[in-house]
């Protein structure tokens, strides 16, 4: 996983204020994070013929 994508809130003397960001993985503030969105990075993959995929069901 490389980000999370959410609303961070921060706090401040009148409460918690919101923002709408994305942060990495391993940024101390996920815990002030309401996490929307998961984003991985591809590392590896094999390019597929679909015509050679067989179809069930």
């Amino acid at each position: 996983m490389s980000g999370i994508s959410g609303v961070l809130y921060r706090p401040t003397r009148a409460g918690l204020v919101p923002s709408a960001t994305t942060i990495a993985h391993t940024d101390l503030r996920t815990r002030w994070l309401r996490a929307a969105q998961l984003h991985v990075t591809l590392e590896d993959y094999d390019v597929v013929e679909l015509g050679g995929m067989i179809v069930t069901g």
